[in-house]
């Protein structure tokens, strides 16, 4: 687009009698504006010369979100700490019929911060790290 003629160039190029010469950008510009879809034909070039910069880019990032998935899904310390939050929710819930789930939604894990205390001060995701802590210190050192 950059190099495409704006369209207050391309009104008076293509009102352009030819009675004074014209400078050599104009000359080229006015040579564009009657080549068909120009602007798509530019916009299509530029992104053909970007794509293999945006292949690598994304190439890169999937595998680093690959990594990262496995390492979860085969790490033993993610899943004790799912394992937990599935207990803890189990005991909350207890006396009902939520209370004995076999597991539970991810987007749930976004709500433990916000699952707080009858005091209002601590948190659920305060209330896990703080059993992990005392009972399962590994679990704590192996995340990270």
């Amino acid at each position: 687009q950059k190099c495409a003629p704006t369209t207050d160039e391309e009104a008076l190029l293509r009102n352009y009698t030819g009675e004074q010469p014209l400078s050599n950008v104009d000359q080229v510009l006015l040579a564009m504006i009657r080549i068909p879809r120009i602007r798509e034909r530019l916009d299509s070039l530029a992104f053909r010369i970007q794509l293999d910069t945006l292949k690598e880019e994304v190439g890169s990032a999937v595998q680093s979100l690959d990594r990262a998935c496995d390492a979860l899904m085969k790490g033993e310390s993610f899943k004790s700490v799912l394992r937990l939050i599935l207990r803890v929710g189990n005991y909350m819930n207890g006396g009902s019929a939520r209370g004995e789930a076999s597991g539970f939604k991810l987007n749930y894990l976004l709500s433990l911060s916000e699952t707080k205390s009858t005091d209002h001060k601590t948190t659920l995701l305060h209330y896990l790290a703080l059993l992990l802590h005392a009972k399962s210190p590994e679990v704590l050192k192996q995340c990270g």
